[in-house]
C-alpha cells in the first residue's frame, strides 16, 4: 500500500476519557492498532480527496468498540457537513476496523489527505 499516494499517517494520537468511556489499560498497544487500521483505509480516504477535493489535515474523533468496529465519527467543523466530510465519515464508519481487544475507546486522529 502506497501511503504517500493517499496520505501519511500522522504520529499523534490522543486517547480521551469521559464518564462513559474510560481509558483502557495497555494503551501502548492501541497506538499501533489505530495507525494500522487507518493505514488500511488509505485508498478509500484518497478517493474522498480525489472526488471532493478534501486536502490537508482533518481531525477525526473515532469511537472504537471492543470488537474493533467503529460506532461513531466526528470530524473537524471545516469539513463536517460537506460532501467530502460525509465521504470520510462513511469510510471510517463502514470500512474502519481496528485490532483492539478492549473498548469502547475514543481517539482523536489527524488524517492527512492529499
Amino acid at each position: 500500500m502506497n501511503l504517500t499516494k493517499a496520505f501519511r499517517v500522522a504520529p499523534a494520537l490522543l486517547l480521551l476519557s469521559c464518564s462513559s468511556h474510560q481509558q483502557p489499560e495497555g494503551t501502548r498497544q492501541t497506538t499501533p492498532a489505530v495507525k494500522e487500521g487507518v493505514a488500511r483505509l488509505s485508498d478509500a480516504l484518497h478517493e474522498c480527496h480525489e472526488r471532493h477535493g478534501v486536502s490537508g489535515y482533518v481531525q477525526a474523533q473515532i469511537t472504537i468498540e471492543s470488537g474493533g468496529g467503529v460506532s461513531a465519527v466526528e470530524l473537524d467543523p471545516k469539513v463536517a457537513g460537506t460532501p467530502g466530510g460525509a465521504c470520510i465519515r462513511e469510510v471510517l464508519l463502514k470500512q474502519g476496523h481496528f485490532d483492539v481487544d478492549h473498548g469502547p475507546i475514543i481517539i482523536r486522529y489527524p488524517l492527512l489527505l492529499r
